[in-house]
């Protein structure tokens, strides 16, 4: 909160403090170790009076001033705590609109409708009677406008408001997520926009019961990248008692993204999760043309030949072939098993023999260019998929422009989760985010079970095109170990591509396993991770994907207190 009034403070032209906040005694901090982790975080970072006060004098100063309605759907249900949040803000050029003005009897959609043509507001909300602004709500929009002032729209983070008046249940959003947006509204439904991005997209719809806002988004938002995120509370959801209506709910949020995609061209449908509010979207093949599966090894023929059984096996819907790359195997059941596979397959099939000492970039490097497949599998020997088609499931995504590299599911041999997209920045490099979570925690939550834009994945199983290798140079070959494919992924996110993480691709990964008997030495480690560090500042990186509010010691996505 404090580096949001410094940002403040110089838009308006007042001169920087170095005054630090006083300290509390140490006492009343064991009494804050006892209490709930969000009640803590809340301490911290909450605005008080004082802060408020602040807010309403630097809104007078800053450079834009951008008028904010917040129009409220009062028909619905009680909106007197959202009506009462708008006279609240501490940023003054807020005001409120109410659908109950107009036609009550009206449905939903034309109520927001007529509300929006009587607005002359810079800045737009629309709030259902659940939904209650945080006071310093508009101030933090105003804020972004005025740093992004060509943006579209902002949105922030939102918690639930239980029995009692108890805040819980705090979401903590990435950053604009075009593809994770697509597998479901993490943003929440109160989204600031501006009034004439509105106006374009023709306003509300009809027939979208109750994806009305999620529908608005996604046409208001598919053409742009100008969304700005807040990573604050800004938003209070009262949820009632449950009323049967959430699979109606979903089944609409269904037919929105169905008709999003038949509106851009992009031929798909989409698949419902066991998770609520997150489903899966599938691309239609198109000509994709072969898959060359790379796979690196030496020895370890049991945990080969269970890969290749699991990708001839279970990826019959596509054209491929596998490039085993033998780093020095010397094992004879390596070589009886290589030489079965050729015999087998022989135009699916082949060897790179590379007796040299071990570096994953160069083995890659040299595999890839070894051939001229137009889409490229990266796939340990250790993993193996788990379901079928899950290379054409890679494939859809892969061929998608926008998209560098795409990632999958994977899993310990115990069920729990090894892989499910890689943070910049956890312990000063990176890490697999919620590794170790067992498999009802991913099938409930929504970051895991959704397809999700992510700064990497890992090699581990990596589905590219070859045009996205060349543009970025390949693997970095100063990389031989550590962090070569996240240093990969974000080369393609420089390059102006999004990389994914897919749910629905399941394989099984024994971690660390594919190296054989490889020695690599510490010394040659730590070179590497600090060139990985020196290259990406990876110990002040901040990862777009990954809320700031979250906790970079560890893997478990936890609040950072």
């Amino acid at each position: 909160m404090r580096a949001r009034w410094l940002v403040a403070r110089r838009l308006a032209g007042f001169p920087a403090t170095d005054v630090a906040p006083p300290v509390p005694a140490l006492d009343f901090f064991e009494t804050m170790a006892n209490l709930d982790p969000y009640a803590r975080w809340l301490f911290a970072n909450e605005p008080r009076e004082a802060d408020l006060a602040r807010m309403r004098e630097l809104a007078h100063a800053f450079e834009r001033k951008p008028t904010i309605a917040v129009i409220v759907d009062d028909v619905a249900g009680d909106a007197s705590q959202a009506i009462q949040a708008v006279s609240d803000q501490a940023y003054p050029l807020t005001t409120l609109a109410r659908t109950s003005q107009h036609d009550a009897g009206a449905e939903d959609w034309a109520r927001f409708n007529a509300a929006l043509a009587g607005c002359e507001a810079d800045i737009v909300v629309f709030c259902d009677a659940d939904r209650v602004l945080a006071r310093h709500a508009t101030f933090e929009i105003a804020l972004a406008f005025n740093l992004a002032p060509d943006s579209v729209a902002a949105y922030g983070d939102r918690d639930v408001v239980g029995e009692g008046g108890v805040r819980r249940d705090p979401i903590f959003a990435p950053d604009w997520s075009p593809d994770t947006f697509l597998s479901g509204m993490y943003t929440g439904s109160v989204i600031f926009y501006r009034r004439e991005s509105l106006a374009h997209a023709g306003g509300f719809r009809p027939g979208c019961g109750r994806a009305l806002h999620y529908d608005l988004a996604l046409r208001v938002l598919e053409d742009t990248d100008r969304v700005i995120h807040r990573s604050a509370i800004l938003v209070h959801e009262f949820r009632p008692a449950s009323n049967g209506r959430a699979g109606a709910a979903e089944s609409d949020a269904d037919r929105v993204v169905a008709e999003a995609l038949e509106r851009r061209g992009d031929p798909g449908h989409v698949v419902a999760t066991a998770c609520p509010g997150v489903h899966i979207v599938r691309y239609a093949q198109r000509d994709a043309g072969r898959v060359e599966v790379i796979v690196p090894t030496r020895d370890l023929a049991d945990k080969l030949e269970r890969c290749l059984e699991s990708v001839y096996g279970r990826n019959a819907c596509c054209e491929l072939r596998v490039t085993v790359v033998d780093n020095g195997s010397v094992e004879r059941a390596t070589a009886t098993l290589l030489k079965a596979y050729c015999e087998r397959e022989p135009r699916r099939f082949r060897v790179l023999k590379m007796d040299e000492p071990f570096n994953f970039s160069r083995l890659v490097n040299a595999a890839v260019r070894s051939n001229d497949g137009p889409n490229i599998l990266l796939l340990n020997n250790d993993a193996a998929f788990a379901m079928d088609e899950g290379i054409a499931a890679l494939l859809e995504q892969a061929r998608r422009a926008c998209i560098g590299a795409v990632g999958a599911r994977l899993l310990y041999a115990d069920g729990a989760l090894q892989h499910a997209g890689v943070v910049v920045g956890i312990g000063g490099f990176a890490g697999h985010v919620y590794r170790g979570a067992d498999p009802v925690f991913a099938a409930n939550h929504a970051s895991i079970a959704g397809v999700r834009n992510y700064a990497a994945v890992t090699a581990a199983c990596m589905m590219f095109r070859r045009e996205a290798f060349e543009a970025v140079g390949g693997f970095d070959e100063r990389l031989a170990v550590e962090f070569n494919d996240i240093d990969f992924c974000l080369k393609l996110r420089r390059a102006g591509l999004r990389n994914v993480y897919l749910p629905h691709v399941v394989l099984q990964h024994d971690e660390s396993s594919s190296r054989g008997r490889a020695k690599v030495s510490r010394a040659r480690v730590a070179r590497e991770r600090e060139l990985f560090r020196e290259i990406w500042s990876s110990d002040t990186f901040v990862d777009p994907y990954y809320n700031p509010n979250l906790t970079l010691e560890c893997e478990d996505a936890s609040l950072a207190l």
